[in-house]
């Protein structure tokens, strides 16, 4: 029975979303036939005066475990991407075509520059919204509301920081083209974040933290190239206190 459901399950991970709904209906099925047939066995058995029936409340146990089972792994592929069908979203011009590999990597088909960065934050979307949340809250400074006091050290930093600011003001003198990129692309991400309900829920991540994903705005996207940038400068407080030296003592 687990065998059938484990074969179909990793079908499904490659892409093929109604494998997990065949497994789970196939392993329901033959786990019913196989008890029935063993209840019948050892009734029969126990008839005889070999073997006792087995007792109903084992049965029943069996059965609440294979249930509670296969109930958890489809509550948890309602958060996995959607890589098969037709979505409707507002905000696309053309129809876009989204295709993945066998090994899920998406590829883009778009008649627009902007429908092509729309369904690109669609797909990220789909993929790492926690990890994008996650990274945006950090460099927002935060993370305590997530995490409580052991993100307060982080939040403080990252405040003092004052990332959010920078990266507003460094939106705000953009060029229209590049402001027109980052709108389409969080336009995307919101379509992803406005589909969720109840047939398909944010990854686990956020269930688990007791938080829902928030807007994104196109500002955004630029915050963790700030991030990036300052943990690429792992230096940098040997550069402050040259710095301060150098003011102290010349150069």
């Amino acid at each position: 029975v687990f065998l059938l459901f484990v074969i179909d399950f990793l079908k499904f991970s490659s892409g093929q979303a109604k494998a997990l709904r065949h497994a789970a209906a196939k392993a329901i099925l033959a786990a019913t036939i196989s008890i029935g047939r063993l209840t019948m066995f050892q009734s029969r058995r126990g008839r005889r005066g070999g073997i006792a029936p087995m007792p109903l409340l084992l049965i029943l146990l069996l059965v609440t475990l294979l249930a509670a089972s296969i109930g958890g792994w489809w509550w948890l592929s309602t958060s996995l991407p959607i890589t098969a069908g037709e979505v409707k979203v507002l905000g696309l011009s053309q129809p876009v075509t989204i295709t993945r590999d066998a090994q899920g990597i998406p590829s883009i088909h778009a008649e627009t520059e902007a429908d092509a960065y729309f369904a690109l934050g669609f797909v990220h979307a789909q993929d790492r919204l926690w990890q994008m949340d996650l990274n945006r809250r950090i460099a927002q400074g935060r993370l305590a509301e997530i995490a409580g006091r052991a993100g307060l050290n982080n939040d403080r930093f990252f405040r003092v920081l004052g990332l959010q600011s920078r990266v507003d003001s460094t939106y705000e003198h953009l060029d229209e083209p590049t402001k027109q990129i980052l709108a389409a692309y969080a336009s995307g991400i919101n379509a992803w974040i406005a589909g969720l309900d109840g047939l398909h829920l944010p990854p686990m991540e956020f269930l688990l933290a007791g938080v829902r994903p928030k807007p994104w705005h196109p500002a955004d996207t630029l915050l963790w190239a700030r991030v990036m940038a300052l943990q690429l400068a792992g230096n940098w407080r040997d550069e402050m206190l040259n710095l301060k030296l150098v003011q102290r003592l010349g150069g």
